[in-house]
């Protein structure tokens, strides 16, 4: 994966409130990761330049990558060990994540054409 543009469209980002440890891609192609209870509302700070300090001057920045985990504890825990990994092992992280997504949707078309026989349903 030499370019992580590939951002997820905003109907599959969760709005609600846990806890979530997440990886943007910045308009420089340098990879930010951060941890945050509300990701929608945190994406808007970050590309507002009210976020973090790295990303200030590097946006519009793009959501690539998230995981929802427990607690607090849980989430700075995993963004610090994200952090720590090599650039490849992170996007192998947010390749697994498109893949399951892109699944994901592909089951959603075929339930939906399995719940209508196949045809368009106008």
């Amino acid at each position: 994966m030499k370019n992580c543009k590939k951002s997820i469209s905003e109907d599959a980002i969760p709005s609600y409130k846990s806890h979530f440890v997440y990886m943007l891609s910045c308009a420089d192609n340098s990879l930010y990761t951060g941890y945050t209870t509300e990701l929608v509302r945190r994406i808007r700070m970050h590309n507002e330049g009210k976020g973090a300090k790295y990303t200030r001057g590097r946006g519009p920045v793009e959501l690539l990558y998230w995981e929802e985990g427990t607690d607090r504890s849980w989430g700075l825990k995993r963004e610090e060990a994200i952090k720590r990994l090599p650039r490849p092992k992170k996007e192998e992280l947010i390749a697994a994540l498109h893949d399951r997504l892109n699944e994901a949707s592909q089951n959603s078309v075929e339930e939906f054409d399995a719940t209508v026989g196949g045809r368009d349903p106008r």
